[in-house]
C-alpha cells in the first residue's frame, strides 16, 4: 500500500501543471466567459482523492493530530464560516474544497515516508515537459488544443491571446505569441518554471 501511495505522489508531482478537467458549470460575467466563476473538477483532484483514501486506509490507526492539524482545521472552519458572506456560495464552496485539498497535500507530504529525490525528479520531469511544450509554442507561434491534456488553442492573430508586440524591420507591428505550455497563462508557466528551477 505504501508503494502505491508513493507512486501516486510521484504521479501527482509530474501531472500538477496539466489542466485536464471536467467543467460542470461555466462562469458568466457580463454575458461573457468568466474563468474564476467556472466550476470544474481537475484530474489531479481525483488523483489526490484516491491517494488520500489509500493513505487513510493504510494509516488509520497511526494518525495522531498535531498542532498543525488543529491550526489547519481552524483555517477550514474559518473559511467555511466565510461562506455565509459569499455572494456565490457554490464558488466559495469550491474554494474551500481547494483549500482542503491543499492541506491534504501538506499532510501527505509530511506524514508519508517517500523518496523525496524521486518526488522532486517527477516534478522536474513534468516542468521539463512544460518547458519543451512552451518552447515549441513560441517557435511555431501556435498553441494547439487537446481536451484530454487540458490544452487550449492560442493564435497570435486573435485578440485575447497573450502576445508581445514588436516592430518588424518593414515598419509593421507583429504579434508574437507568448509560451503557455499546458497552463492557462504565460505568467503561470513562468512562475511554475521558476519554482522548478
Amino acid at each position: 500500500m505504501s508503494k502505491l501511495i508513493n507512486f501516486g505522489l510521484y504521479l501527482l508531482a509530474f501531472s500538477l501543471p496539466w489542466q485536464t478537467r471536467y467543467i460542470f458549470k461555466l462562469g458568466q460575467l457580463n454575458n461573457g466567459p468568466w474563468e474564476y466563476g467556472t466550476l470544474s473538477l481537475y484530474a489531479t483532484d481525483l488523483l489526490l482523492l484516491v491517494i488520500c483514501l489509500l493513505f487513510l486506509i493504510a494509516k488509520k490507526q497511526k494518525l495522531t493530530p498535531t498542532i498543525y492539524c488543529w491550526l489547519s482545521g481552524g483555517l477550514v472552519i474559518l473559511s467555511s464560516v466565510s461562506l455565509l458572506l459569499a455572494t456565490d456560495k457554490l464558488i466559495g464552496l469550491m474554494a474551500v474544497a481547494r483549500l482542503i485539498l491543499g492541506l491534504i497535500i501538506f499532510v501527505l507530504i509530511t506524514k508519508q515516508n517517500f523518496h523525496q529525490l524521486k518526488f522532486f525528479g517527477a516534478f522536474i520531469l513534468g516542468a521539463t515537459l512544460q518547458a519543451t511544450l512552451g518552447i515549441w509554442q513560441f517557435l511555431s507561434q501556435i498553441g494547439w488544443a487537446n481536451k484530454w491534456l487540458g490544452l487550449t488553442a492560442h493564435d497570435p492573430s486573435e485578440l485575447g491571446a497573450s502576445v508581445v508586440e514588436v516592430l518588424a524591420p518593414d515598419g509593421l507591428w507583429e504579434r508574437w505569441l507568448r509560451a503557455y505550455g499546458g497552463l492557462d497563462h504565460p505568467n503561470m508557466l513562468g512562475g511554475f518554471l521558476a519554482l522548478a528551477i
